[in-house]
């Protein structure tokens, strides 16, 4: 998550966890997408002949995003599209009270 505006003064994890506590907040289904690059899974450590250098920019991705959930939705879904929207509107309109209420 970047350009977050006031909220790019904290580290990226801390950031992203303000900013995903807001969405689902708002009703929004948030999630991290994944948590270890693939080097780092258990199964496939034993496969990996590299310095963990080599994956430091999975490493930042995986630390500075989230994602959407994925929902099944009804072709009338335009309500609940319409709602997601208006939240992270709402959200992004206030990230200086963000950052006040995690200081």
């Amino acid at each position: 998550v970047n350009n977050a505006g006031p909220l790019d003064q904290l580290p990226p994890r801390r950031r992203r966890q303000v900013l995903m506590k807001a969405l689902v907040a708002e009703g929004i289904p948030v999630s991290r997408y994944q948590t270890l690059p693939l080097p780092d899974q258990p199964a496939l450590k034993p496969l990996v002949h590299q310095h963990k250098r080599d994956w430091a920019a999975a490493t930042r991705v995986i630390n500075n995003t989230f994602a959407l959930q994925q929902r099944h939705l009804h072709p009338d879904s335009g309500p609940l599209l319409q709602g997601y929207a208006e939240g992270f509107r709402k959200v992004f309109r206030n990230l200086q009270q963000l950052l006040e209420l995690t200081s």
